[in-house]
């Protein structure tokens, strides 16, 4: 299996990795409770994996040292700052096969523990070799939640996003996270130019196919399946691939019937199961899920080309499954 893979060949690098977290989050000040469970129920490392495999890739050679862990480190507590407060938003239970923070110990805590992250981040920040990457960091953290706010006030209106403002949007609240991984990693190992630039690519491409394959899983599969609550997209109206592709490219009924149920949901969010299942059928039946996978598709296959730009290596051939595994 490619997490077996993983694990095998960067064995070293992410036992590192994961001292250096544990060590960050870590508090003596009574809130043992909720720092434990985000080191006991982390999840896969993606993005800080990305980052250990990107700077791997440049120089196979060359052992990892303390700028690459804190680089991982960096990205990690943005990622799970920013998931503690989504799963706040859109009410999740599960996250990752596990309770959410806010199921188990109510949104006040959740958004403390986030706001916690967020600080620990801030203290850690130090730690950045360069005042550039420091910059990359500040911008990208603030695209992120720009894309997620941008995202939000698009609610419930399945013709106020097009498709090119919903990539836009996903770019910036997904895929520049991705972007900023293989980035850190890449430009702490090289200074090649043209090496940081197609891992820079790799990221972003990476990190699209991630985000549309993530809403086609949204309402094409159940809470066992994907490890986490699904169809929150639906239950708090976000407008994603499935239901643009369905507002500008199909049939007067079909969008009328897409439009009663999403009005449906925002009348009455509790029936959400019924909701799912009918808007699953509309949208598999008029083809918008099959082209949302195939853009994912599109992306996944960018993201393996820009990997040419590296010599052939180990780490090269697990980016290139792990860029493959997001559409399998």
């Amino acid at each position: 299996m490619l997490s077996q893979k993983i694990e095998k060949t960067l064995k070293i690098e992410l036992k590192a990795f994961k001292s250096c977290l544990k060590k960050v989050v870590a508090s003596s000040n009574g809130i043992s409770p909720l720092t434990e469970h985000f080191t006991d129920f982390q999840g896969k490392h993606l993005r800080p994996i990305l980052t250990l495999l990107a700077a791997k890739a440049v120089a196979p050679g060359k052992p990892l040292n303390a700028n690459h862990f804190n680089l991982a480190v960096v990205v990690e507590l943005i990622h799970n700052a920013a998931l503690v407060h989504d799963d706040v938003l859109d009410e999740a239970k599960l996250r990752r096969n596990v309770q959410t923070y806010n199921q188990r110990w109510g949104n006040e805590m959740a958004v403390i523990f986030g706001d916690y992250l967020f600080a620990r981040l801030f203290s850690h920040i130090s730690t950045v070799p360069s005042a550039k990457l420091l910059e990359v960091i500040s911008v990208t953290s603030n695209r992120v939640c720009l894309g997620e706010m941008k995202h939000l006030m698009k609610r419930f209106n399945p013709h106020g996003l097009s498709e090119k403002e919903y990539l836009e949007i996903i770019d910036s609240k997904t895929a520049s996270l991705f972007t900023l991984a293989t980035y850190l990693g890449a430009s702490v190992s090289t200074k090649d130019s043209k090496t940081i630039n197609a891992l820079k690519s790799y990221g972003k491409n990476f990190g699209m196919a991630y985000q549309i394959m993530d809403d086609y899983k949204d309402i094409a599969e159940s809470d066992q399946t994907s490890g986490k609550s699904t169809g929150n997209d639906l239950f708090k109206g976000k407008i994603t691939l499935p239901i643009i592709r369905t507002a500008r490219n199909s049939p007067e009924d079909i969008c009328n019937r897409m439009k009663d149920i999403l009005t449906s949901v925002n009348n009455n969010g509790n029936d959400l199961s019924a909701h799912k299942e009918q808007l699953h059928k509309l949208l598999k039946a008029n083809g918008s899920l099959d082209y949302t996978y195939q853009q994912a598709r599109r992306y996944t296959n960018s993201a393996i080309k820009n990997l040419k730009a590296l010599k052939n290596s180990t780490y090269k051939d697990i980016l290139a499954s792990l860029a493959e595994s997001i559409i399998n």
